[in-house]
């Protein structure tokens, strides 16, 4: 079953962002929607508070859902001692 066979048969009601902007308004209490919702990266680029959805986006499916979970953490330390010290601090 590929992922896209979530999400098929779901029918969800189309986002409204004319209320959503009025509420939003309504919330900021005269603040300015540019002022506090809009922000920009440190290379100008406008980052608004909603995006709309890409209409080819599919869910993302682990292969094997019943496989365990892999946590990892990665120690840069040329100390052998040091690195293991700071492993055993960090899973204590």
């Amino acid at each position: 079953m590929g992922a896209g066979a979530l999400t098929r048969d779901v029918d969800l009601p189309d986002p409204d962002a004319k209320r959503w902007l009025a509420l939003a308004e309504k919330a900021l209490a005269g603040g300015a929607f540019e002022q506090k919702l809009v922000s920009h990266t440190d290379d100008g680029i406008r980052i608004e508070p909603l995006s709309e959805r890409s209409t080819t986006a599919e869910p993302l499916v682990r292969t094997n859902p019943k496989s365990p979970w892999i946590v990892s953490q990665r120690i840069d330390d040329p100390d052998i001692a040091r690195a293991s010290a700071q492993a055993l601090q960090d899973i204590a």
